[in-house]
């Protein structure tokens, strides 16, 4: 009776270590595709900083219609971006933190995301185009996962 009940035991204990560790590793691998969402989220904001913008289009996941809109005629991607940021009023600002971060079901996370003001501030945006109330210091981005990796769908606050 005494090996049958060891057995059993041994049994129970395997299948709890593997419950274990199947939690923990989910659990890391969330912890993870949150880091690696986040640094491509903050890559993003620094290539868009340094006008490299061939390389934000890798990392750039959503519509180009406003882009389009602001600058007819005009279909190279790189010229858009440059267009957008030196022209149309794209703000080329750096992350300086993550305020909050929310995992969808979808396995894409958004984050709202504060940016570098001057000094340490962060950065605000004041009521503009007839709006009144307080100036927004936090804005939402959508980083989701893709074949080549993860990418982002939003551009950088706008500025009239």
């Amino acid at each position: 009776m005494l090996g049958v009940s060891r057995r059993i035991l041994s049994g129970v204990g395997i299948v709890l270590m593997a419950i274990f560790v199947f939690i923990g590793y989910a659990a890391g691998d969330s912890v993870s595709a949150r880091q690696q969402a986040e640094q491509v989220l903050t890559r993003y904001f620094e290539l868009i900083h340094e006008s490299n913008f061939r390389a934000v289009i890798d990392l750039y996941g959503g519509s180009y219609g406003v882009l389009r809109d602001w600058n007819p005629g005009v279909e190279d991607k790189v010229e858009l971006w440059k267009r957008g940021c030196t022209v149309n009023g794209l703000q080329p600002l750096l992350v300086k933190r993550i305020v909050a971060t929310t995992r969808q079901n979808d396995g894409s996370f958004l984050f709202d995301v504060e940016f570098r003001g001057e000094g340490d501030r962060a950065w605000l945006r004041g009521p503009c185009c007839g709006e009144s109330g307080p100036p927004d210091s936090v804005f939402t981005y959508e980083v989701y996962p893709a074949q080549t990796g993860y990418l982002v769908r939003g551009l950088p606050p706008y500025l009239p």
